[in-house]
């Protein structure tokens, strides 16, 4: 007995490990190889975003995509330290951190400690937890807050002080991220379902929603008092922004909507909303969350297309304890069949195949949900809340699911803990049953290296990721890519951002300069003025002296501009005109260049004869970034 509780405390002492590990090289990457801030430009919007809410400019300050909570906490850190950036760096390194510790604390309440270490495992090593942790944007701080909330949630046993706990904390994340509602969603459901024959599951309802409310409070108190709504986000610019399907005049609707609200979007043009809508939900999403054909992605394994569905798909189902019974065989056929039916009948199979696996899969819970442990639910309902919330707005971007990493990792856990050493006692007793089949590899040491494998093929996906995010680099050639690691200039883009700045700075007058480009870090670097611009708004047929005073620019492109500029000018009072304008090279800005007007990209090419008089190239840098001197008086 002794021996055994031995070997139990120090299984204990790993997920510390794991923690302190993790803490350790995010730190070190964060504070010494990400010294500018270039893939996490965004950040630096929110921290303005901040600065002008605690210098009371709020009535002009417009956050498309969040709400003020976590530009208020980095603007007040900032007074304080004076460093945003690694204000915000240290910020994302500790929720990153403490997102690990958590994850094996969560699990462990409902799994055993083997199954713990491994979902932690997995965890840990997603390969955009890592590379967000390091980062100083505005992703992570409310994911910690709500995994302490999960913590409290999936407590074997349930009292009302757990429950307060979790709708004050889901009620703070709120004020940093609004997707966060699913959670509180998927906490209703949990508690609504957890025990059909009592009462107090409706109570605890009440409870977490009233300590939700009250925790939110100050955010919906500021926004109606600031904007005249309570919730001053708006996805309608994201669904324009983003969406598979779209039309001129419905994208200039939404835009024109910001504002007005989620259903304003749906109701402008249904048909085509839920076009949309059942794309996300039955291509985008899964695409990006197990990588059938996109290059970056949220997969479990992101290096492997497909191999994720086994185990997150295989470790849900097993959790489900199913029965092969005629109620399930009849539910899985028949769901299959009809799913099937309606997507040749109304659908496009091309698009939406993987409503096939996952419906029957569905209901297959719906059915079953009983037999899976209690406190497991949380973990089990929150995809499905997920999918069906987060398919309103294009997923684009592997922090977008960030809210169920921990539900993918639990199933991995539960699959390479559970599933497998299952399947391999089955192989054992067919070994025994015929002699001529070979001697199996040793269960222990095959899931080690496995295992370790998988872990490592993640650890090298998110370092190959973070340089060439930071290098802006590509891939292909192999070669380049090693002599920038051996040389240890992992910096590139941010070093030439940082040279232009300075370049900048020395302009006379320059912290009462415009400069209108793309990229946030500029100003921020020069200390100057910003006209935000996509290089794709206005007219087509135009010209760059129109283009530059948005003369022919459409009302919501304005309004897009002014709210991602500095200083922020959501009520447009400003009207700014460029002293300076940078344009991008042409590397950095392949994509761009299929977006941008046919007369905007003559000015990539600095000795273009199409290029106006009074637009005069002041510094051009080793990687084709342009500053243009714009001389008014011509």
């Amino acid at each position: 007995m002794k021996n055994y509780k031995d070997i139990m405390h120090s299984v204990e002492k790993y997920p510390l490990l794991i923690t302190l590990c993790f803490f350790v090289i995010c730190a070190y990457v964060s504070f010494f190889h990400h010294n500018y801030w270039t893939f996490d430009q965004d950040g630096i919007a929110y921290l303005w975003a901040g600065n002008e809410i605690l210098a009371d400019n709020g009535k002009n300050v417009g956050l498309p995509n969040a709400p003020i909570g976590g530009p208020v906490i980095y603007s007040a850190l900032n007074l304080i330290f004076n460093d945003g950036f690694s204000v915000m760096r240290a910020i994302s390194v500790i929720s990153g951190t403490g997102m690990v510790f958590f994850s094996y604390y969560i699990i462990r309440n409902i799994f055993n400690s083997k199954i713990a270490l491994m979902g932690q495992l997995f965890f840990t090593f997603n390969p955009w937890l890592g590379l967000y942790s390091i980062q100083a944007a505005n992703e992570l701080l409310s994911i910690f807050v709500i995994f302490v909330s999960l913590f409290f949630i999936t407590k074997k046993e349930l009292n009302s002080v757990d429950v307060m706990i979790t709708g004050i904390l889901i009620g703070v994340a709120f004020m940093m991220r609004l997707q966060v509602i699913i959670i509180l969603i998927t906490i209703i459901v949990f508690l609504i379902i957890k025990n059909t024959k009592s009462i107090t599951n409706y109570l605890y309802v009440g409870l977490v929603v009233t300590c939700f409310l009250i925790a939110a409070s100050p955010l919906f108190f500021y926004n109606y008092s600031t904007h005249g709504n309570i919730i001053d986000t708006d996805s309608n610019y994201y669904i324009a922004s983003h969406s598979k399907y779209r039309t001129i005049q419905w994208v200039d609707q939404l835009y024109e909507g910001t504002g007005k609200g989620i259903l304003y979007g749906v109701f402008v043009d249904v048909d085509l909303f839920q076009k949309n809508y059942f794309y996300n939900l039955f291509s985008s999403l899964p695409n990006n969350l197990f990588y059938f054909d996109i290059t970056v992605n949220s997969a479990l394994i992101p290096t492997i297309p497909l191999v994720s569905l086994i185990p997150v798909l295989g470790g849900a189902i097993y959790s489900l304890k199913p029965q092969l019974n005629k109620t399930n065989i009849i539910a899985i056929i028949c769901t299959a069949s009809i799913t099937t039916l309606v997507i040749l009948l109304t659908g496009d199979i091309n698009v939406h195949f993987f409503a096939i696996i996952i419906m029957p899969i569905l209901v297959l819970g719906i059915i079953n949900y009983n037999n899976s442990k209690k406190n497991f639910l949380p973990l089990l309902i929150l995809p499905v809340v997920f999918s069906f919330f987060m398919s309103i707005i294009p997923i684009r971007a592997p922090q977008h699911f960030s809210l169920i990493w921990i539900s993918v990792s639990v199933f991995a856990g539960i699959f390479f803990m559970e599933i497998i050493p299952k399947f391999y006692s089955k192989l054992r007793k067919v070994q025994h049953n015929k002699s001529n089949i070979e001697t199996l590899f040793p269960l222990k040491i095959g899931l080690v290296v496995l295992i370790v494998i998988i872990l490592l093929l993640n650890f090298v996906y998110s370092f190959v990721m973070f340089v060439l995010k930071s290098t802006d680099e590509s891939f292909n050639n192999i070669n380049k890519f090693i002599n920038l690691i051996n040389t240890g200039k992992l910096d590139g883009v941010g070093i030439e951002v940082k040279q232009i700045a300075n370049f900048l700075s020395k302009q006379p007058r320059i912290e009462n300069s415009y400069v209108m480009t793309s990229n946030f870090n500029y100003p921020f670097y020069a200390e100057s003025k910003w006209i935000h611009v996509d290089f794709s708004e206005g007219p087509k047929n135009d010209s760059v002296e129109n283009y530059i005073t948005r003369k022919n620019w459409k009302e919501w492109e304005i309004y897009v501009s002014n709210i991602h500029s500095a200083p922020m000018d959501r009520q447009n009072i400003y009207h700014p005109i460029p002293d300076y304008l940078i344009i991008p090279p042409i590397v950095y800005s392949e994509r761009s260049i299929l977006q941008s007007h046919e007369y905007l990209n003559a000015l990539r090419y600095y000795d273009n004869t199409e290029i106006p008089e009074n637009f005069k190239v002041i510094f051009r840098s080793d990687r084709g970034t342009i500053i243009y001197k714009i001389d008014h008086q011509k």
